[in-house]
């Protein structure tokens, strides 16, 4: 694993995820828990945790902190979700969940 106070986000590494990937990890950030993060994007928690570990392996680092009542980001998963949220990722599951209600 990388040290976190030296590791800088790529923005390269993170535009080479697939968007349902960065999509994942914001949803879990904002939720704090996969189930509820797989609950809004109308997915399967087990999908949902496969994409963040995708995720992790890809980056070669830990992006999220896991606990028995959810998950937070580390301080390397900020960056990359600062990141994440740079386009229209956030829009996207905002809209699908306004519209489900």
């Amino acid at each position: 694993m990388h040290n976190f106070r030296r590791w800088r986000p790529s923005l390269q590494a993170a535009k080479s995820l697939e968007l349902k990937h960065l999509r994942s990890a914001v949803a879990a950030a904002d939720c704090g828990s996969f189930r509820q993060a797989a609950e809004l994007l109308s997915s399967q928690q087990s999908s949902l945790s496969r994409r963040i570990i995708e995720i992790e392996h890809h980056l070669g680092i830990a992006i999220f902190e896991r606990y028995s009542g959810g998950a937070r980001p580390t301080r390397a998963g900020r960056s990359i979700l600062r990141l994440a949220r740079c386009g229209r990722i956030r829009r996207t599951y905002r809209n699908r969940a306004r519209s489900s209600e």
